[in-house]
């Protein structure tokens, strides 16, 4: 049974293309001291107004930002603002900006596609990281190979996808001060929060393997009693 399932796995990993594996790595950018010395002095109160709780380890200021107009809102002109990004000691960064009412805080993984507020720091070299502790806490405790996010509702809950092992993929749901919910990719077929890392036959055959192994198990103890 272990050589079948491996044999399979083999053949997905081979046909599987994640969009984010292949992505383009972020292009380099000079960090220099006074960018750093600069983030360390102004980032941490920041992230203070903006509510998330970090014990900064490592910070830049990325500039001196010019935000667009909002096509929605009547007689919107455009605003500037701080970029930052940070590095906490719990694992994990942030991009930031200066907005109001609010300060607009995302994660590496939310930020990865932007050029400008895409993580730098060597901290945040590795963004899907951040994802273990959070899918062990849910009890899908797996190492992370790709990730992505995708999205949050006005209410605060943010959505990202989490690929694992060939075929064994999450949809990760988090919200401050709740535990986190990882759904497995194969129930979330057909919704908009499929997956894409983790493709659907992928998913099949892990869900199989997982069972007949579980199977095996069972009757391993049931001929020892």
């Amino acid at each position: 049974m272990k050589r079948f399932c491996a044999a399979i796995a083999a053949v997905l990993v081979a046909g599987l293309a994640p969009a984010a594996a292949h992505a383009a790595a972020p292009e380099a950018v000079k960090i220099t001291k006074a960018d750093i010395d600069k983030g360390m002095k102004e980032a941490p109160a920041v992230l203070t107004e903006g509510g998330v709780a970090c014990t900064v380890t490592n910070a830049r200021f990325i500039g001196a930002l010019s935000l667009p107009a909002d096509p929605k809102v009547k007689d919107s002109k455009p605003t500037s603002s701080n970029g930052y990004e940070v590095a906490c000691k719990e694992g994990g960064g942030y991009s930031l900006l200066t907005m109001k009412p609010k300060p607009l805080i995302q994660d590496c993984i939310a930020s990865a596609s932007s050029p400008v507020l895409a993580c730098r720091l060597p901290e945040n070299a590795d963004p899907k990281a951040s994802l273990n502790p959070v899918l062990a806490e849910a009890g899908r405790a797996c190492k992370v190979t790709d990730a992505k996010y995708l999205g949050a509702t006005s209410a605060g809950v943010s959505f990202y996808e989490a690929a694992c092992k060939p075929g064994e993929g999450y949809v990760v749901q988090r919200e401050a001060g709740k535990p986190p919910i990882a759904n497995p990719c194969l129930g979330m077929v057909e919704t908009k929060l499929a997956c894409s890392l983790t493709t659907v036959d992928a998913a099949k055959t892990y869900a199989k393997c997982k069972f007949l192994a579980l199977i095996h198990l069972r009757n391993v103890s049931h001929s020892n009693r």
